[in-house]
């Protein structure tokens, strides 16, 4: 998942871009919880934004919002 991907989540499940992610974070935001499930054990960072975004994480109060900064800190952990 790209930069790119991140700070425009919002616009991309509301239909913008037609590019194999966003397709794919589009079908994710669909998914009920088994899919989900499901797809998190092949695309875990594109369904953890979708989750974090539609819990209420991107709110665009920044250049790049809110979803973007726990996105960062999210892989930053996983690395650790």
């Amino acid at each position: 998942m790209t930069d790119h991907d991140r700070s425009q989540l919002g616009e991309i499940l509301g239909g913008y871009g037609n590019h194999f992610t966003a397709e794919l974070l589009r079908l994710i935001s669909k998914a009920d919880s088994g899919n989900r499930a499901k797809l998190s054990s092949v695309f875990p960072e594109e369904v953890e934004a979708v989750n974090l975004f539609q819990r209420g994480a991107g709110d665009d109060s920044d250049s790049r919002g809110p979803l973007f900064n726990a996105m960062t800190k999210h892989l930053r952990r996983k690395k650790e």
